[in-house]
C-alpha cells in the first residue's frame, strides 16, 4: 500500500493507539479529504499537517503553504509592526526627554513665552531702525534737492549714503520678516511640544502604577 494513502480511519486510530508505534501524520490532500500516513508527503506540506501521539493527540503542527498573495500580505504585516515598533520606542524616548527638560507644564509655557518675547523685542528694535534710517535718507533727499538748484553736480557721497540706508532699511524688512515667520514656527512647535509633553505625563503615570 503506498504510504501517502489512507492508513487507518481515525476511529480506528484513536480506539486503537498502540496499532501504530511510529510517527504519524495528519493531513488535508488537494480534495479537502483527510489522510494519515507515517511520513509527510509533498501536498502535505501545501496543505498543512498535524503529527499526532500515540494516543491520538496533537503534538505537531504545521500550517499549509502561503499563497502569493498571502505571503505578500504577511510581509506587509510584518513591516507595519516592525514600523509601529520602531515609532513606539522613538516615541517613548521623546517622552523620556521632554520629561527631563521640564518637570511642569508651567515650565514648558514659560520657555515658550520668553522665545516669543525675544522675537517680538528684534522687530521691534528693526522697526525703530527703519524709522531711523528712513529719515536720515529723506533728510539726504532733501539736502540733495537743495544743492541741485544751485550746483548739478550733486557729490557722490550723498547718493553712496542713499544706497547705504537703502540696503540697510532692505535688511531689517528681511530681520522683520524672518522673525515673524520664527513666531509662526514658535507657536507651532509649541503647540507640538506641549502635546507631547502632556501624552509624556500621561504616560509616565501609566508606567509608574505597572
Amino acid at each position: 500500500m503506498n504510504k501517502y494513502t489512507l492508513l487507518l480511519p481515525a476511529a480506528l486510530f484513536l480506539a486503537s493507539p498502540n496499532i501504530f508505534a511510529g510517527k504519524l501524520y495528519k493531513w488535508i490532500d488537494k480534495d479537502g479529504k483527510v489522510r494519515y500516513s507515517d511520513q509527510v508527503p509533498g501536498e502535505a506540506v501545501k496543505h498543512g499537517r498535524k503529527e499526532l501521539s500515540g494516543q491520538g493527540t496533537v503534538v505537531d503542527e504545521q500550517g499549509r503553504e502561503l499563497t502569493k498573495k498571502e505571503k505578500a500580505e504577511r510581509d506587509r504585516k510584518l513591516a507595519q509592526e516592525k514600523s509601529q515598533a520602531k515609532q513606539q520606542k522613538f516615541l517613548v524616548t521623546a517622552y523620556k526627554d521632554i520629561l527631563k527638560l521640564y518637570s511642569d507644564i508651567h515650565f514648558l509655557d514659560n520657555a515658550y513665552k520668553v522665545r516669543l518675547d525675544a522675537h517680538h523685542t528684534a522687530i521691534s528694535l528693526s522697526e525703530d531702525r527703519i524709522e531711523s534710517m528712513t529719515k536720515n535718507r529723506d533728510d539726504i533727499i532733501k539736502r540733495v534737492l537743495i544743492i541741485e538748484k544751485s550746483n548739478p553736480r550733486v557729490p557722490q557721497k550723498f547718493y553712496n549714503e542713499i544706497e547705504k540706508l537703502d540696503n540697510g532699511i532692505m535688511e531689517q524688512n528681511r530681520i522683520i520678516a524672518e522673525k515673524k515667520q520664527e513666531i509662526i514656527d514658535t507657536k507651532k512647535h509649541h503647540q507640538e511640544k506641549r502635546s507631547l509633553f502632556l501624552e509624556a505625563k500621561k504616560w509616565d503615570e501609566e508606567n509608574r502604577h505597572q
